[in-house]
C-alpha cells in the first residue's frame, strides 16, 4: 500500500529504495512487489530491497530525492476484526504510535 501511494502520487518516480532487516517470510514478498511494479508501470524502473540484520525502522529513498523513514516499519495500523469498521480501509483504523521523517535531499 506504502508503494501504491508514491507511485499513484509521483508520475516522475523511478527508482524506490527499502531499507529493512531480514526475514524469509517478508523476502518472497518484497520479490513480489517488485515484479508487481516491473510488470504494471512501465515507467518504474527499479525496487532495490537492501537487507540488514540490525534495524528498528524503515527507510524508502525515492529517485525524486524525497526520503521517508518509519519508525515501526509499516505496521502501523491496529489490526479489526473481519466484519469491523476499517477491515477494508486503512484510514478508518487506529494506529499504533510511531515516528514519520520525511525530508528531501537536493538533486545535483
Amino acid at each position: 500500500r506504502f508503494c501504491e501511494l508514491f507511485v499513484l502520487h509521483a508520475p516522475n518516480l523511478k527508482t524506490i529504495r527499502l531499507w529493512t532487516h531480514y526475514d524469509v517470510r517478508a523476502e518472497g514478498l518484497l520479490q513480489q512487489l517488485k515484479g508487481s511494479l516491473a510488470f504494471r508501470f512501465f515507467f518504474f524502473s527499479h525496487l532495490h530491497i537492501h537487507f540488514l540484520y540490525i534495524v528498528l525502522f524503515f527507510v524508502f529513498r525515492f529517485s525524486n530525492g524525497w526520503v521517508v523513514k518509519i519508525g515501526r516499519g509499516l505496521n502501523y495500523f491496529q489490526s479489526v476484526g473481519h466484519c469491523e469498521i476499517g477491515s477494508c480501509d486503512l484510514n478508518l483504523r487506529k494506529c499504533h504510535e510511531t515516528s514519520i521523517d520525511i525530508f528531501k535531499f537536493k538533486q545535483p
